[in-house]
């Protein structure tokens, strides 16, 4: 339980608790400091409601196969990545490429060739 859920946890509660003693909405609002039309919302759920965030992902995830195959192919250029991605409907710009192409891109880019002095 993250401490937000446990804030508003116990602030629904104290909610059930004085609408449990026969107080009236409005003044359960008042005197908690919170709008009445969620106290109402509280009360005729019985329980705190829980919601769940969506993972939306990132632009770069919905391209993410386009970008490890031009990865593959050679391009290493975060810039170029996201110019050549834009043929596939890509539409943001390039940092969130960089990001994304340095993070599949470590394991498989070779490691340039020292040079001798």
């Amino acid at each position: 339980m993250t401490d937000r859920h446990g804030v508003r946890q116990v602030r629904f509660d104290e909610v059930m608790a004085l609408h449990g003693q026969g107080w009236p909405m409005k003044r359960i609002a008042r005197t908690l400091g919170i709008n009445r039309k969620t106290v109402r919302t509280w009360v005729r759920a019985g329980e705190l409601p829980v919601w769940s965030q969506r993972d939306r992902g990132s632009a770069v995830d919905r391209h993410a196969t386009y970008l490890r195959q031009r990865w593959g192919e050679g391009c290493h250029n975060a810039v170029r990545l996201c110019k050549r991605s834009r043929s596939v409907g890509f539409a943001g710009n390039s940092a969130p490429c960089s990001a994304g192409s340095s993070a599949f891109g470590t394991q498989t880019r070779p490691k340039p060739a020292r040079l001798a002095r």
